[in-house]
């Protein structure tokens, strides 16, 4: 006889199973008589479950269940028809006290279920002395549970995407297109602790996060200094005026949102701690109190001005710093790819090459803010697979995180943006970034999404999904170093032939060549593989990152060499071989051969093979010169400093490429023809009250990383401008400096 009640597992803090049919004439007959037999009264004591500690099963966290019955629970069989019921706890291996047991649901089970999200679960109880006693409960656990659940989560795509819509987007997410978080979830960390970012302190340094936001306000860490420019919050009165200042909000969320609290979304590290930096009330100075503060893992979804005017050697003083703390600064690569943010030039307006050929169109590494050799520049992919239509490109992305594209659009084309936290109010006349959007509209669901978004996008959106997961790393390896960090992710990522992922497969830009150079060139390379094997492209870095493999790879760092070689910070290793650059035609192509490397601390010569962690070319000399066959608009980049001036420097610098290849003959694209680029040596030189071009103007390459190059090894760089480069000038200040580790 099978006896099937319904009931909710999360919504109540006892469940008692009654088992009447124990008795042991309660489903036949009797011996010898035609009449019935009476039913037994039941005993309702025998079993009695109570849920003592929640779990969950995104990360297969085990419920812990308690018997208070009479009976031992070793008296009866329990079996589940998805879950597994045991007496030994699935991540320690330690036997459960008496009478309790656990129950969670695998990985796998999960992944192939009906419903990802929600299971019906049925638990079968039957007697070991008489299988015809049985009892069957039937219960659904998941992230609608009103207690224990997290009823948005089902719409973060980045975390889990199985194609759900609930945006009314034209273009669904493709099923498969994450961050593989779930994986990364059911795996532990050393100390038998599922992973889950716990003990991990972020930094964001963004707009000030809500701090009374529903799914962040339990998870704010105030640190000891207590600076005035720390956790200060929202008020009404500032959304009111400006909702986009929710922007750290939203960072915030995608990062540590509370998890199984019956409320909103997830984070994917959603047991780290979050402190909130406001910069629009810090100083560049005060950056440094990140790490006085015990910052593990900073997040940087902002932007400085991307002109040269942005020039700040602090910040490099600042990032180095960071560095050498061991201090990982992850940074959105911006969002310039076919809208360059420089406005006034004559020279781009009618006639946007860029936008035509699809490469960037502005240079995203004229901003100090920009070229941290060791940051960890972070692109965008939008839901389907592809790069976000916005993100930046170049030779310094390092990896991609999700950003997807704008969420809804009545009048456009649209594919999922992000869904995070925004606001713990929902105020009336207040800037709603989803306001007549199909998704804040649902009558049904609207009322649990009413503090969140489903329109955060941007780098600003794939950074913190960045961060999230490095957060997940730090867990797993607490010690790890900055270098062991973009080791792990560089080369754990989905690449164009990772199965699954044949989205990110791109062919290489060609672009028409400027009358008199060449007919061609090759703006982006595409796809391509390094000298140590590593694939990486201009658009996506190493790849999209996969948490799953990322914190395995972290759990095992000190087996694999060169992550164990990562524990202690890189050499720099400088160019000296003097007069590296000559021209045959009168500074438009330039050729530069760089050699004759040195420690750059001691001046001692290296001896032995170098393994490249970053490559930098200072370009602090880079300047033009007249030549009466260059066009007019080339005399005015090299003028007195006024807006002349600035429409000659972008159209000149718009008008260059310049190409860089190792020693191990990998070719890569530093800055592409057509991209424009307001660099001017002359005013930074100006500004700064420099004598001489002796100042460190480092453009950054990742695409050599672990490559190799020995002591009689040379690199190349290229330059092809319309424009004519002054190669005696260029030649007093340009190198290339190498972060690397000497094999001893």
């Amino acid at each position: 006889m099978k006896h099937k009640s319904n009931k909710t597992f999360n919504t109540a803090l006892f469940y008692t199973l009654f088992f009447s049919s124990l008795a042991l004439t309660a489903c036949g007959g009797s011996s010898g008589s035609n009449e019935p037999s009476p039913k037994p009264t039941p005993d309702p004591d025998r079993i009695i479950f109570s849920i003592i500690e929640k779990g969950d099963i995104f990360s297969g966290k085990p419920y812990v269940l308690l018997n208070s019955g009479t009976d031992d629970v070793n008296d009866y069989q329990i079996q589940a028809k998805y879950g597994i019921v045991s007496s030994t706890h699935p991540h320690t291996g330690a036997e459960a006290p008496k009478n309790h047991l656990y129950y969670y649901v695998p990985e796998e089970t999960l992944k192939n279920s009906d419903d990802f999200y929600n299971i019906t679960e049925e638990i079968t109880i039957t007697s070991t002395t008489d299988p015809e006693e049985t009892e069957i409960i039937t219960y659904t656990i998941g992230a609608d549970d009103l207690t224990n659940g997290d009823p948005v989560f089902k719409d973060q795509w980045h975390i889990k995407n199985i194609g759900q819509n609930p945006f009314d987007v034209d273009f669904s997410p493709v099923s498969g297109i994450d961050l593989n978080v779930i994986h990364a979830w059911h795996l532990s960390d050393q100390n038998k602790e599922l992973i889950s970012g716990k003990n991990v302190k972020v930094g964001i340094i963004d707009t000030p996060t809500d701090i009374e936001h529903e799914d962040l306000i339990n998870k704010m860490y105030t640190p000891d200094s207590g600076k005035s420019y720390i956790n200060t919050g929202v008020t009404q009165d500032e959304v009111l005026y400006d909702s986009t200042i929710l922007h750290g909000t939203a960072v915030s969320g995608i990062i540590g949102a509370e998890s199984n609290n019956g409320k909103g979304v997830r984070g994917i590290a959603y047991d780290s701690s979050i402190t909130s930096y406001d910069i629009l009330n810090m100083d560049l100075t005060d950056f440094t109190a990140c790490s006085d503060d015990g910052m593990q893992v900073l997040n940087a979804s902002i932007g400085y001005d991307e002109t040269v005017e942005a020039y700040d050697p602090q910040i490099s003083a600042i990032y180095q710093s960071f560095f050498e703390n061991n201090i990982p600064f992850i940074r959105a690569a911006g969002n310039e790819f076919d809208e360059p943010d420089i406005f006034d030039s004559l020279y781009y307006i009618s006639d946007l090459e860029c936008v035509k050929y699809k490469i960037e169109c502005q240079y995203n590494q004229t901003s100090s803010f920009n070229r941290g050799r060791y940051v960890i520049h972070t692109g965008a992919l939008n839901s389907l697979g592809i790069k976000s239509s916005y993100s930046s490109t170049g030779s310094f992305i390092w990896i991609s995180g999700m950003g997807g594209e704008f969420g809804y659009e009545s009048i456009s084309e649209s594919s999922a943006a992000i869904v995070s936290s925004l606001y713990h109010s929902a105020l009336s006349g207040f800037d709603d970034w989803d306001y007549g959007t199909p998704w804040r509209n649902n009558k049904e669901l609207g009322e649990k999404r009413k503090y969140y978004t489903q329109s955060m996008n941007g780098t600003s959106a794939a950074t913190p999904s960045i961060t999230g997961v490095a957060s997940l790393i730090i867990q797993a390896k607490p010690d790890i170093t900055v270098p062991q960090l973009r080791y792990i992710l560089a080369t754990t990522a989905n690449n164009d032939q990772t199965d699954g992922w044949n989205t990110l497969e791109y062919d290489k830009v060609t672009v028409s060549g400027v009358s008199g150079l060449k007919d061609s060139y090759t703006a982006d390379l595409g796809w391509y593989v390094n000298g140590a094997g590593l694939r990486f492209s201009n658009r996506y870095g190493f790849g999209v990152a996969n948490a799953g493999k990322a914190v395995i790879k972290a759990l095992n760092c000190n087996s694999d060499p060169l992550c164990k070689k990562r524990e202690k910070l890189p050499d720099d290793f400088i160019s000296t071989n003097s007069e590296p650059c000559s021209s045959s035609d009168s500074g438009h192509t330039v050729t530069c051969i760089f050699n004759s490397f040195v420690n750059a601390d001691d001046n001692s010569a290296i001896k032995n093979n170098v393994e490249i962690e970053e490559v930098s070319l200072n370009l602090s000399s880079l300047v033009l010169t007249a030549d009466d066959t260059d066009p007019d608009e080339c005399s005015a980049s090299y003028g007195s400093i006024n807006n002349i001036t600035d429409q000659g420097v972008y159209y000149s610098k718009k008008l260059m490429q310049i190409d860089m290849t190792s020693p191990q003959n990998t070719a890569s694209v530093i800055k592409p023809m057509y991209t424009i680029w307001d660099f001017s040596p002359e005013r930074i030189k100006s500004t700064y009250h420099y004598n001489d071009y002796d100042f460190e103007f480092l453009v950054h390459n990742s695409s050599f990383f672990t490559e190799e190059f020995s002591p009689d090894d040379s690199f190349s760089v290229t330059f092809r401008s319309m424009c004519s480069i002054d190669v005696a000038t260029l030649n007093r200040n340009i190198y290339i400096l190498v972060g690397g580790y000497e094999n001893l």
